[in-house]
């Protein structure tokens, strides 16, 4: 996709024991953390460990955690430029961050984007993580269920940038984009639900603000919602959700 440049590996740093210890102490409060609890925190550990000295693999992960903490105080320029010299770290460190912590680096780069409104830099990362996840992690336990949620992520992308105002060829365009990209999640892994209810949405949304919906098929999204509801991992919240849109297909 041309985000960065695609540099040699380098060799891995010798860390200093003390800035890989308030890592491993930052990353612990990222995984107890809900919303912003312990940002401070994190932040505190993060850049003590910078100040200490630490390996590729480790400094990678460590501008992932700042940019975690500044996407959840709304600091989107710094998010993205902690988001991005993550992944520019992790292509030329010999140990790479683990599969979901490299998609959900893109997919946080996508929601900034969407965010801030800049919808095509939002779908051009959805699609660097949908087509570089297989290349860097194949074979790896869990893909199947990542692609998907890439590829339901990048539906999602392609419905966010709706406007009006660019016409039905546009609109179609977008929404042909986001049916593909749900298929694809379902080919990666048939039992991600979310894709089910994405194309009901698709089909079973007869306009969408004053313009006709050209994919507008109610039987269509009706199967869709029951592939949906078939689905054994969603809870009871999202499975009453869908049986309403259902219900109103009736």
């Amino acid at each position: 996709m041309g985000f960065f440049r695609r540099n040699s590996e380098q060799p891995e740093r010798k860390p200093s024991e003390k800035g890989h210890k308030e890592l491993l102490d930052a990353q612990i409060l990222a995984m107890k953390a809900k919303g912003d609890e312990f940002d401070e925190e994190i932040l505190h550990h993060v850049n003590s460990a910078m100040r200490e000295g630490l390996s590729l693999y480790d400094e990678a992960m460590a501008h992932y955690l700042l940019g975690d903490v500044y996407e959840n105080q709304k600091r989107f320029k710094e998010a993205e430029t902690e988001t991005k010299r993550a992944l520019e770290l992790n292509e030329i460190s010999v140990k790479k961050l683990d599969m979901l912590l490299y998609h959900s680096a893109w997919v946080r780069l996508g929601v900034i984007y969407i965010v801030t409104d800049c919808p095509d830099k939002a779908i051009k990362c959805f699609q660097e993580s949908v087509e570089t996840l297989p290349i860097k992690y194949g074979g790896e336990e869990g893909l199947e269920g990542t692609l998907a949620l890439g590829y339901c992520q990048l539906a999602n992308a392609y419905l966010a940038v709706f406007e009006e105002r660019w016409g039905i060829e546009r609109v179609s365009y977008y929404l042909q984009k986001a049916i593909e990209s749900a298929h694809k999640a379902i080919e990666a892994y048939a039992k991600y639900s979310e894709s089910y209810e994405i194309l009901g949405d698709i089909y079973g949304t007869e306009k969408w603000g004053s313009l006709h919906n050209p994919f507008y098929e109610p039987i269509e999204a009706k199967k869709f919602y029951i592939e949906y509801l078939a689905t054994e991992s969603i809870g009871e919240e999202d499975r009453e959700r869908v049986r309403k849109k259902l219900k109103n297909l009736m």
